[in-house]
């Protein structure tokens, strides 16, 4: 009514009950287009626009959830229409320029001001936006309204295009890099052993199975690995487990069972060196409400190492739950893929970045232990300090680092330590160090002198964290997982 035959949005003045601006504009859209709250989603709010005349704008963008529902109201709209968002940001809106200017009254005083004259004076100017649609024109504060909105639009679209192309560019360095990681170890087959292969192959020669291919070799730590092609041949488990010792015997090492690959009418054994350590794993963890926890924690052993990881997605609850799941999951899948710590922690980077246009991030803690060597590789970006007990002896370790998915890069902490029969390794959620990691130490150092099994050693970490937590009043989710390096046999 106060602008008549202009092309207005939905909208009103704000009233005291409304107690906000947000519902102001949800509340003059239902009254003027028929609507119930719930059929509105409110997206966000534009910047307010200050009018020349006086009155302050508060813009918001929504959504309707079916235009079909509108019945608007022919006492406050003459008629509606819609317009393609694609047609308005392919379109360069026509612009004209209106100038303000004031004019003394008859009453104004100039014996005080004899510097003002009596006539006009330029005040400023401000630009109209005109857009055209079919037969109808779009301008005046609606035009302006708009004109904000796609810039905006326009604007996010392209920093999120950048931020995509850094995400791809990052993600493909990765890769590649990762790529000639894998390509160098395959171009090392290891040194030749051929006095052990020929005994090897004469040994499946005797069992009637002579092999097409029989290789053994030492890999650059010195292990021995032996690869047999046979034509297809099945093995019972008894069977494999009886060639494992033969063949480890005619090469005076212990072997693992043989891993077997069948391609094309041939079968091939993979035999491998048998590690000196085997890790036994344990975990527990409480949610801060409800039964949703935020801490994902994957635990393996691959071939050469034993492998921990735990994630602690942002916040609580399932948006939290999702992203430490997606950054444990797939850091998992890359470390028995054969990429390091580093270039895993890249690709989650990268991960939880692309996932959503919400901000998105995890801490990425993972312990990596050699089960020949125990060398241990720790990597922690964002994560709480962990626990190394060794020999008796408890230390932290981790520093201060920001998560993955938060930066374009990875701001990540690397260490390398010796662990040997009868450690333990223990990583946490900071939700377990409510008040300190004083008290862990000193559990832990309990638990290692009566050589609780891991399983034990987490759940008595939780629990003694939850009442502590409960005292606090500051619940978070809690999560400890704990790796025990013990003789293989």
């Amino acid at each position: 009514r106060s602008q008549p035959g202009e092309v207005c949005f939905p909208g009103g003045k704000y009233e005291c009950e409304d107690n906000s601006f947000r519902n102001t504009a949800v509340r003059e859209t239902c009254e003027e287009l028929g609507l119930k709250p719930e059929n509105i989603t409110i997206c966000g709010e534009l910047d307010c626009l200050v009018t020349h005349n006086g009155p302050i704008i508060h813009p918001f963008v929504g959504l309707i959830d079916d235009i079909s529902k509108i019945t608007y109201s022919k006492s406050e709209v003459e008629r509606i229409f819609t317009v393609p968002l694609k047609v308005l940001l392919e379109q360069k809106p026509r612009r004209g320029s209106v100038q303000l200017a004031d004019h003394p009254g008859d009453d104004f005083p100039f014996d005080l001001v004899p510097q003002r004259k009596r006539g006009w004076r330029m005040n400023k100017s401000y630009y109209v936006y005109f857009y055209l649609y079919e037969d109808k024109v779009i301008w005046g504060l609606t035009a302006r309204m708009l004109y904000a909105f796609l810039y905006r639009s326009r604007k996010e679209a392209r920093l999120h295009a950048e931020a995509m192309r850094t995400a791809l560019t990052e993600q493909y360095s990765a890769v590649a890099e990762a790529l000639g990681v894998l390509g160098e170890q395959l171009g090392r087959p290891g040194d030749p052993e051929p006095y052990k292969s020929g005994r090897v192959a004469d040994f499946f020669a005797q069992l009637g199975t002579p092999p097409q291919e029989c290789a053994v070799t030492l890999d650059d730590l010195g292990r021995t690995h032996a690869a047999v092609t046979l034509p297809r041949t099945r093995f019972s488990a008894q069977e494999l487990s009886a060639l494992a010792g033969e063949v480890g015997r005619i090469c005076r090492r212990t072997l693992e069972v043989p891993q077997v690959l069948s391609c094309k009418g041939m079968t091939t054994l993979l035999f491998s060196e048998k590690p000196v350590l085997r890790a036994v794993f344990g975990m527990a963890g409480a949610a801060a409400r409800g039964s949703i926890s935020g801490d994902a924690v994957q635990q393996f052993c691959s071939p050469a190492a034993a492998q921990m990881i735990l994630c602690d997605g942002m916040g609580t609850g399932r948006p939290a739950a999702v992203d430490g799941n997606l950054a444990a999951e797939l850091t998992a899948r890359l470390l028995k893929a054969g990429f390091t710590a580093e270039l895993a922690a890249r690709l989650v980077n990268v991960a939880l970045a692309l996932k959503s246009e919400d901000e998105s991030g995890a801490t990425l803690d993972l312990i990596s232990v050699d089960l020949y060597t125990g060398t241990a590789r720790l990597f922690k970006a964002g994560a709480a300090p962990g626990f190394l007990v060794h020999g008796g002896r408890v230390r932290a370790v981790g520093d201060t680092s920001l998560p993955v998915g938060i930066l374009g890069g990875v701001n990540g902490q690397s260490r390398v330590v010796h662990l040997t029969v009868g450690d333990y390794a223990v990583l946490v959620s900071d939700g377990l160090l409510v008040d300190g990691p004083g008290w862990v130490a000193k559990q832990l150092e309990l638990s290692a002198a009566a050589g609780e099994a891991p399983e034990k050693v987490a759940k008595t970490l939780v629990e003694t964290a939850r009442v502590r937590a409960q005292k606090t009043g500051r619940p978070d989710d809690i999560t400890a997982a704990v790796l025990r390096l013990e003789k293989c046999v």
